[in-house]
């Protein structure tokens, strides 16, 4: 059995965590899949299963399993959750022009209907994707309350339009999916901009440690080969390497990294 950690995403609420989880666990050979939300990473224990298996569950329930994350991984999300919240918001921002006190601009419930439809079908196609996928498997997430949402909304509008009706709800589609991508966007930019400071703030961390044997003279090892029982000496000046307890003498140490 082997642990392995992969970055999952696609990811929108806690019932995704359980629907990843469940996916993979139902992947034979796998053990055990611990996902986390706030990371959007998968630790998953199995034996004699390829990583392609472990996509392909996922892909059927509308996630994406990234076997080598990379920062530039990461800034691709980021720069295609800012465009679809730009073209959402560049076709929404029309449709409240009406709504505004004083101006006498009213547009056409086509033209309404043509700009909500970029919103919610192509910028937000993702929750649609998402959750006819989901549905396929008897589940819901946040994307089928999102799409029942905007779609019911959209199709509603289109039903009055053509009915001659004045009361339309294009308006409250492409907002609802416009501020949804907004806040998506957000969440991704900060996720990236403390990976970005986290991954800074390990490089300050020592590469080598003092070990001391058996006879208690010293050797300088790389990090990676500390085992657990094993003595490090700390000099003055030095970053701690690792956790460990104190077991002999004392020393003030700086926390503010911490």
């Amino acid at each position: 059995m082997a642990t392995h950690t992969y970055r999952v995403e696609g990811m929108t609420c806690a019932s995704c965590v359980r629907r990843v989880e469940k996916a993979l666990q139902a992947v034979p050979g796998v053990s055990s899949a611990t996902v986390n939300l706030a990371s959007e990473e998968a630790q998953i224990t199995f034996d004699d299963v390829s990583p392609e298996k472990l996509a392909q569950a996922l892909a059927e329930r509308g996630y994406a399993l990234v076997m080598d994350p990379t920062g530039d991984e990461k800034k691709r999300e980021l720069r295609e959750a800012m465009m679809r919240t730009l073209l959402a918001w560049a076709f929404t921002l029309p449709l409240f022009v009406s709504m505004v006190p004083g101006v006498k601009i009213h547009l056409d419930w086509r033209i309404q209907a043509l700009l909500s439809a970029v919103v919610v079908f192509a910028a937000g196609g993702g929750f649609f994707k998402r959750a006819a996928l989901q549905l396929l498997h008897r589940e819901t997430t946040m994307d089928t309350l999102v799409a029942l949402g905007a779609g019911v909304s959209w199709g509603f509008g289109l039903v009055e339009g053509l009915r001659g009706e004045h009361h339309l709800t294009f308006e409250t589609a492409g907002a609802l999916v416009a501020f949804l991508l907004l806040g998506k966007y957000l969440e991704t930019r900060a996720k990236v901009h403390t990976g970005d400071s986290l991954t800074s703030l390990l490089k300050l961390a020592p590469s080598t440690a003092l070990r001391l044997n058996g006879e208690g003279h010293e050797e300088e090892v790389p990090v990676s080969m500390l085992k657990p029982g094993d003595r490090v000496r700390l000099r003055q000046v030095y970053a701690i390497p690792v956790d460990g307890l104190v077991v002999a003498g004392s020393a003030d140490v700086e926390e503010a990294l911490l």
